[in-house]
C-alpha cells in the first residue's frame, strides 16, 4: 500500500524541516510526500526547492487550508492519504502501524491512534520519550461508536488517522468555506460513511507553541485559538444538523452486545 503523505504549509520553514525529517525517517517506505505551499513568504519555497529530489510541492496562493488540501489531493497516487500539519511531527513506526491496521481490516475506511503533546524543539519526544500525563485518551470500544463519540469531543487532529483514498474521495472535498477545523469535518464524514480502525500507538507527536495559527486568509493569535475552534465547530454542527437525517444514527442504536 502506497501512502501519500499531505503538509500544507505556510511561513514555517523550521517546523516544516522538522516534519518533514520525521516523514523521511519512517521505518515504512513506501510513501509519498505532498506539500502546498499556501503563499509563504519566508525561506519555505527555497526549502522545498532544495528537496525536489524527494517530494511533490505545489503553490496555493493566499487561498487557504481546505483549498490547500483539495489541491494536494490532485497529486495523490497512493491508496491511503495522511495530512500532516506542518508543525507536527509523526513517530518513525506511525505509517507502519496505520498501514498494518487497514491491512488487516480491509472493510475500514480510515484508521486512528492516539496523539502526545508536546512543546520545545522536539528532541526527546522523537526519541519516544514521554509518559502517559501527556498521551491523550482515545475511545477504540467500537467502530460503530465512532462517528458518535467524535460527535462528543473530536479527540482524533489530522494527523492521528489516516484514510484510504477512496473513502477520503467519497467523503467529498474539504470545505473551502471552512476557515478552520477542517479536520473535523472530514472525519466526521468519514466516520459516518464507514468504519475506523484503531491502533494502540501514538502516531502523532503534536506540538503546542504560541505562534499564532496562520491561514492564508485568516490569522489567530494563540490566546484566541480555543474561541476560533469552537466557533467553527458550531458552524459544522449547524451543517450536520441541517444535512445528516436520524436514519444515520440507527446503525449506533441498537445494543453492542448481548448483556441478557
Amino acid at each position: 500500500m502506497k501512502v501519500s503523505v499531505i503538509i500544507p504549509t505556510r511561513d514555517r520553514m523550521n517546523f516544516l524541516r522538522q516534519a518533514l525529517d520525521s516523514v523521511l525517517g519512517q521505518t515504512y517506505r513506501n510513501f509519498e510526500i505532498i506539500v502546498i505551499d499556501n503563499g509563504s513568504v519566508d525561506g519555505t519555497p527555497e526549502l522545498l526547492r532544495s528537496l525536489r529530489h524527494c517530494l511533490t510541492a505545489d503553490r496555493e496562493e493566499a487561498g487557504g487550508k481546505s483549498r490547500a488540501l483539495n489541491r494536494a489531493m490532485q497529486h495523490v497516487s497512493g491508496e491511503a492519504v495522511l495530512v500532516l500539519d506542518d508543525d507536527d511531527l509523526i513517530p518513525a513506526d506511525s505509517l507502519a502501524n496505520h498501514v498494518a491496521a487497514l491491512d488487516a481490516s480491509p472493510e475500514a475506511g480510515f484508521s486512528y491512534g492516539r496523539f502526545v503533546r508536546f512543546e520545545g524543539g522536539g528532541s526527546e519526544i522523537m526519541r519516544g520519550v514521554w509518559n502517559h500525563e501527556q498521551m491523550e485518551a482515545v475511545p477504540s470500544d467500537d467502530p460503530r461508536r465512532t462517528v458518535i463519540k467524535l460527535m462528543e469531543h473530536c479527540f482524533l487532529p489530522h494527523p492521528t488517522w489516516m484514510a484510504r483514498r477512496g473513502a477520503l474521495e467519497h467523503a467529498g472535498p474539504y470545505d473551502v468555506e471552512r476557515l478552520r477545523s477542517q479536520d473535523y469535518d472530514m472525519v466526521l464524514r468519514l466516520a459516518r460513511q464507514s468504519d475506523g480502525v484503531f491502533v494502540d500507538a501514538v502516531t502523532l507527536l503534536q506540538r503546542q507553541h504560541a505562534q499564532a495559527r496562520v491561514g492564508a486568509v485568516q490569522s489567530v493569535g494563540s490566546n484566541d485559538v480555543a474561541r476560533a475552534w469552537s466557533h467553527h465547530d458550531r458552524i459544522i454542527f449547524e451543517t450536520l444538523a441541517r444535512t445528516w437525517s436520524l436514519d444515520d444514527f440507527r446503525p449506533f442504536a441498537t445494543p453492542l452486545r448481548d448483556d441478557r
